[in-house]
């Protein structure tokens, strides 16, 4: 009977166990609050654009290798996957916890090995990926700048990145609008209720 005993309860653990391990990838980190900074003076630069960037909770120093990113977040070859030989670049859908949130470019990629070490032209977080592919959108988005995520309003551009936008009544309101520095650019488009409809973290190329 003992043995009977034994048993059920390693069984138990090891159950507990398995659930501990399938929490802890499922479950994405609780991401901070993070407070904007005001609009520096001489106005925006590589530096204090990265100073205000953050992914995945943690500042990120743009340009990056994709593992930069952090944990939680793979690339998926799925339909979308593009490796052009030519310019040696790959095109590709961004999980973050299993649910695809972002798609991204990476350089200097002579076939489709070693991804997560190949540097991101541009990383592009949106709300419409999720629903392409049916997955859930996060309550709250791994991206941050100075304040600004996917779905903040346009008093919020406006207020955190210093910058006069109009709004989507206007005739000339721009849907694509940037901060920029030399090298790094955010590239947010706002729909048609004023929100933050996409948000791009890019490395500007040198033509």
């Amino acid at each position: 009977g003992c043995g009977d005993v034994k048993d059920d309860s390693s069984a138990a653990d090891s159950t507990a166990a398995a659930a501990v391990k399938t929490e802890s990838v499922e479950t994405p980190p609780e991401l901070p609050e993070i407070e904007p900074v005001p609009v520096p003076e001489g106005g925006w630069t590589d530096e204090t654009i990265n100073d205000v960037t953050y992914i995945n909770g943690k500042k990120i120093n743009f340009p990056c290798k994709f593992k930069d990113l952090g944990e939680g977040f793979e690339i998926i070859k799925n339909d979308d996957f593009e490796l052009n030989k030519k310019t040696k670049t790959v095109l590709a859908a961004v999980s973050y916890y299993g649910e695809i949130i972002a798609s991204c470019k990476l350089r200097d990629c002579e076939d489709t090995n070693n991804l997560e070490e190949k540097e991101l032209i541009y990383i592009c977080f949106a709300p419409g990926l999720a629903d392409e592919y049916s997955s859930d959108v996060p309550d709250k988005w791994p991206i941050n700048v100075n304040g600004v995520t996917i779905g903040s309003s346009l008093d919020d551009c406006e207020k955190n990145f210093g910058l006069e936008l109009g709004s989507f009544d206007d005739d000339d309101f721009n849907r694509f609008n940037d901060i920029r520095g030399e090298e790094v650019q955010i590239l947010f488009v706002l729909d048609e209720d004023n929100g933050v409809d996409r948000l791009y973290v890019e490395n500007i190329e040198k033509e």
